[in-house]
């Protein structure tokens, strides 16, 4: 087993992965790989508006911040090594990380914690919401599993894959009505993406087309891996897409770009899809061109 009955990596014996595991492509073509001999399990990537990049370690229970050059040395690490907890100053297999132009970040924590946290830029804890903290007497975050997290400022959204509910959810950060941003209110609870598709592994946000982009389904139960469109204008659903060959297999994650005046994109990524009708598997990546004008 990867893990004890406690979350605690169980191989550390083996070292840490040795080839890069991050790739710069430009394009679809290959510019080099990164952070060799750093991290064990990387599970979620962000790269924040000063191009900085985030990875959270499902085995090391910590987040990182590493410079654009993705220098291994890093300069910011949250949550102790090897050390899975509950408290401000630990994690438990966190998943993914968003980042505010502030400097602030929200993580989310996990696997085990089933919750939210908001950390100032020096990385220390400012605010966390999980099951049966409230904001008031009417959000609850009732999380089962926060896969994927994705923000726009632009829209005063961030919205939470929650994977093992089988829903999305949207709140509102309320920034511009505040001096900190904080999940004040549920706008959007997207559920049944289509007629109980299965678990919500990730999300993101082309927010000047105001889509949100929800991927679900689950190969090894046979719910079919789909990207579900919404709008975040009117909640409205807009349809699905998936490989023109089948499905996604067993997606992970989505990415979206902020388009600014050019065309949106969108990138799934696979850690195994069936190539062959042998069986045969290949981790993918599939990146999408769109235009909402057009």
């Amino acid at each position: 087993s990867t893990f004890d009955n406690s979350h605690v990596y169980q191989h550390r014996d083996l070292g840490p992965i040795r080839e890069g595991v991050v790739v710069r492509l430009d394009q679809g073509k290959f510019q080099g790989s990164y952070l060799q001999n750093t991290l064990f399990l990387p599970h979620g990537i962000t790269v924040d508006h000063e191009g900085n990049v985030w990875i959270t370690d499902t085995a090391m229970h910590q987040v990182f911040k590493f410079g654009p050059d993705l220098n291994p040395n890093p300069l910011l690490v949250i949550g102790e090594k090897f050390v899975p907890g509950s408290d401000e100053k630990h994690f438990c297999k966190p998943t993914h990380v968003v980042v505010l132009r502030s400097g602030e970040f929200f993580v989310a924590d996990g696997y085990c914690n089933n919750r939210i946290m908001k950390f100032h830029p020096n990385g220390t804890l400012a605010k966390e919401w999980k099951k049966n903290s409230k904001d008031g007497d009417e959000v609850q975050y009732n999380f089962n599993l926060p896969h994927q997290l994705a923000l726009s400022e632009e829209l005063d959204l961030l919205c939470v894959a929650d994977r093992e509910n089988w829903r999305a959810l949207c709140y509102r950060l309320g920034a511009s009505e505040r001096s900190d941003a904080q999940l004040s209110e549920l706008v959007y609870e997207f559920q049944g993406i289509p007629n109980d598709n299965g678990p919500v592994y990730g999300v993101a946000i082309a927010p000047k087309e105001r889509i949100l982009f929800v991927l679900a389904g689950e190969e090894q139960s046979g719910l079919p891996t789909a990207v579900h469109l919404f709008d975040l204008g009117t909640g409205d659903y807009l349809g699905y897409m998936t490989d023109r060959n089948g499905d996604y297999g067993y997606a992970h994650m989505l990415a979206a770009c902020d388009s600014g005046e050019e065309p949106g994109c969108l990138l799934v990524c696979s850690l195994n899809q069936p190539i062959t009708k042998w069986g045969e598997m290949q981790r993918r990546l599939w990146l999408y061109r769109f235009d909402a004008n057009r």
